[in-house]
């Protein structure tokens, strides 16, 4: 993204007034976000979603880590 939206070709150089990284959550961090899952779902979700906000956030929002898959991959 860095070489081709803020290169000196890029219509936009020199417009960005701030910038900064975004970093998924840790294990422990991911885990605040699914309160009431047992110590071996939070592990599962983790490997398998690792911990992007949004699909914690789905995962939430469901009774088991395994429905929630079925219910959005499928």
């Amino acid at each position: 993204m860095l070489g081709e939206v803020l290169s000196h070709k890029s219509p936009i150089f020199g417009r960005r007034t701030l910038s900064f990284e975004l970093k998924s959550f840790d294990i422990a961090e991911a885990a605040l976000f699914l309160p009431g899952r047992n110590s071996f779902e939070v592990p599962e979700t983790y490997m398998t979603i690792g911990g992007i906000p949004k699909y914690l956030e789905i995962v939430k929002a469901t009774d088991s880590f395994r429905k929630c898959m079925s219910q959005e991959a499928f």
